[in-house]
């Protein structure tokens, strides 16, 4: 089911976004895509290893929430719960 377009007075409240309360506010801050279905995660940065030494990934401590399509994309941690 495809959900209409939130009416561009609406961003400004000037009604438009109380009528469209269905449309999910929830949003991947990875892709920025809106999705209900998101999950806790930390981001992990991959650095090339320079010479024979292989660099550490680093693990940023503040989660995220994530869409399924970055999570299966990009690396990260899964916070539990």
């Amino acid at each position: 089911m495809l959900i209409p377009p939130v009416a561009p007075v609406g961003l400004y409240g000037r009604g438009g976004l109380r009528d469209n309360a269905s449309v999910s506010t929830r949003v991947c801050e990875n892709c920025g895509i809106s999705d209900d279905e998101l999950v806790c995660v930390r981001r992990v940065y991959l650095v090339p290893p320079s010479g024979d030494t292989p660099a550490p990934p680093t693990v940023v401590a503040e989660p995220e929430v994530w869409c399924f399509s970055c999570v299966s994309q990009y690396p990260c941690e899964i916070v539990d719960a």
